[in-house]
């Protein structure tokens, strides 16, 4: 009023000028603070440790459906493994006959080309280290320690052997089962690159 100037000078407008309102610094004494300190971050990792405890079962029954799925497809491999040599050996007859060759079946050349295919497309080592290494998995799979990395490595062994055992199958039925079997550790790898360094992955 004094300075008669124009507007209203409210409360708030006063309070909201720096240096009006000053609080008195009192220094925290960590020796007090601490004990709440210490009870709210035990609580908080208590608690992340038991969502992480529920996030690592509900992995490994994912996990463990992939190799459900997976053993599946490489018992289908197995069946259809022992035909494989009779199969080839009918379909190279057929394109013999269809090209109007005179070879019979007895002959050296196809006898020396299906004991080739056969020595080519035997894959029992194949499969004996697959169920090696799924059986690792599994056996990895139920530790309570953290096994991410482990079972990374083991995934990458299992993609490198069903790569061997795709270059081996040669007939469609084989290929088939072969893309089926080698989706699963495809889809398996990306999965457990994304929980690599979940310390509780797993857990039961």
């Amino acid at each position: 009023k004094e300075l008669d100037a124009p507007g209203e000078i409210t409360i708030s407008t006063i309070l909201q000028a720096p240096g009006v309102m000053r609080f008195p610094e009192e220094a925290l004494n960590a020796e007090e603070a601490w004990p709440a300190i210490e009870r709210a971050l035990r609580a908080a990792l208590a608690d992340l440790i038991k969502m992480r405890e529920r996030e690592g079962k509900h992995l490994a029954k994912d996990l463990i459906r992939r190799l459900k799925a997976i053993r599946k497809k490489l018992k289908e491999v197995r069946a259809l493994h022992p035909d494989a040599v009779k199969r080839y050996r009918a379909a190279l007859l057929e394109r013999i006959q269809k090209a109007g060759l005179p070879i019979a079946s007895e002959d050296e050349r196809v006898l020396k080309e299906i004991t080739f295919f056969a020595d080519r497309a035997d894959v029992s080592e194949e499969l004996t280290r697959l169920d090696s290494h799924l059986a690792q998995f599994a056996h990895h799979l139920r530790s309570k320690e953290p096994v991410g990395r482990t079972l990374e490595f083991i995934t990458q062994e299992i993609f490198r052997e069903l790569n061997t055992l795709g270059a081996k199958a040669n007939d469609a039925i084989g290929r088939r089962q072969d893309h089926a079997c080698r989706s699963n550790p495809k889809n398996t790898e990306s999965f457990l690159f994304s929980i690599l360094h979940h310390p509780i992955t797993a857990r039961r």
